[in-house]
């Protein structure tokens, strides 16, 4: 599954300036260019800007109108994959009761618990964050979301062919104003919490997929209440979490000391002091590798960001020791002769091709096959030209690879290649009696 990570779009074109409507008509005209295609969309909040701009029904309909530009140009043809979170800028703060709902959970909140008072309260003043979800994704689905689903969790979720996404909403407790000093300020950072209950209600309800997940949030970790994080730390490692994208702080970087990547995206803005960028992901559920490319504006320009890590514009990870294998899906079982002794192997087959081909003297009997193998102390020393029988055929190993920390994937030819030629004579069906046939 591949994918595009945008965050902090704050689109405004009425009083956006001419540079940051260049850097947006780039974008596609990049994206367009680099023919680049994806199968998903994440959007991690800050739709618009709060700042001099009101949540209008129109400014929700153009930031949506943008991502529907997007979305054509690289691929995304259905509105249930494009995939949103709200930042700080989506929510109404003087919404009814608000500032005493979020200041009270502020005081009382323990993530032992888990639970935030009066979530029909925090849920709605997402007045904007509801307008832009409407647009996109088709009003029914906001009306559904808003009206049953977030009253109960207010963190949603997808479950993919490939990966499962956690939409996490970081902003629940945001914007909290104060007065210090005679002046009133915004008190956030390091003092949010997201309800940790919810959380874990959401990841038990993936669980049963046994797919690694990703999950999308506005705000990085280290924003939010220490206790909340420790305690989320926890559940992210329980529940196999591989990733955790965000945005919010206006820059590009990659943060691997939470013990899991957390992915930063820059903004979609032209600004002094902020850093203009987005990356492309792309998950191989065969190898059990995520690849992240980081790409920033620079010098009028969209480019590979080659200060996103200490490797240059792109990073790639290993997260076979996230995924929890399903004992079903490796229910075909092969028998190789490892080093002069059988070996019994559990795997599944990835892609399995048959053809005959005709030739001037003969027909050939082509074929490929990729079986990924369940690791267990002997698939270290599966080799070149081991063989194996498998849907009636017997198959030669042409390609070992082992970078993946739970399974191991062989690529496979078919050895026998003369349909007429006897098993007895090919030397291989004398020993076929300790090949089990899958």
């Amino acid at each position: 599954m591949k994918w595009l990570h945008l965050s902090d779009i704050h689109f405004n074109p009425s009083k956006d300036g001419t540079d940051s409507i260049y850097l947006r008509n780039r974008l596609l005209e990049f994206l367009k260019q680099k023919e680049i295609s994806v199968d998903k969309i994440f959007l991690t909040g800050d739709f618009r800007d709060a700042s001099c701009q009101d949540g209008t029904d129109d400014a929700a309909k153009d930031i949506a109108n943008y991502i529907s530009e997007l979305a054509e140009i690289v691929g995304v043809k259905k509105s249930r994959d494009i995939l949103l979170v709200p930042g700080n800028h989506d929510l109404t703060r003087n919404f009814e009761h608000r500032q005493e709902t979020v200041t009270e959970n502020k005081g009382e909140y323990n993530p032992g618990n888990g639970i935030l008072k009066d979530l029909g309260t925090l849920v709605e003043s997402f007045e904007f964050y509801k307008k832009v979800v409407a647009h996109v994704v088709g009003n029914d689905y906001a009306e559904n979301l808003f009206e049953n689903v977030f009253k109960v969790n207010p963190h949603s979720f997808a479950v993919t062919d490939d990966i499962n996404i956690l939409q996490l909403n970081t902003e629940l407790l945001a914007g909290e104003v104060i007065e210090q000093g005679g002046r009133k300020r915004v008190l956030d950072e390091g003092t949010l919490a997201v309800g940790t209950k919810y959380v874990i209600n959401a990841l038990s309800f993936m669980e049963y997929s046994k797919k690694p997940t990703i999950v999308l949030a506005h705000r990085g970790l280290d924003l939010l209440n220490s206790f909340e994080r420790k305690k989320l730390l926890h559940i992210f490692e329980d529940f196999n979490i591989c990733m955790y994208l965000c945005g919010h702080s206006h820059d590009l970087w990659c943060d691997e000391s939470y013990g899991i990547p957390q992915i930063t995206v820059g903004c979609i803005k032209q600004q002094d002091g902020v850093r203009a960028g987005f990356t492309i992901g792309d998950y191989d559920e065969i190898s059990k590798k995520i690849a992240i490319e980081a790409f920033s504006w620079e010098n009028d320009r969209w480019g590979e960001y080659s200060h996103f890590c200490s490797k240059g514009h792109k990073m790639v990870w290993d997260i076979g020791d996230k995924v929890v294998l399903d004992e079903d899906e490796y229910r075909n079982k092969i028998k190789i002769v490892v080093n002069g002794k059988v070996r019994e192997f559990h795997g599944k087959v990835i892609d399995m091709k048959h053809s005959v081909e005709q030739g001037m003297m003969m027909s050939t009997i082509a074929g490929s096959l990729i079986f990924q193998i369940r690791n267990n102390e002997f698939t270290k020393d599966i080799k070149f030209n081991d063989k194996f029988i498998l849907s009636q055929n017997v198959w030669k190993i042409i390609g070992v690879d082992d970078t993946a920390k739970s399974t191991t994937t062989v690529t496979c030819e078919k050895a026998l290649r003369n349909p007429s030629e006897d098993d007895m004579e090919s030397g291989i069906a004398n020993k076929s009696h300790i090949w089990n046939e899958a």
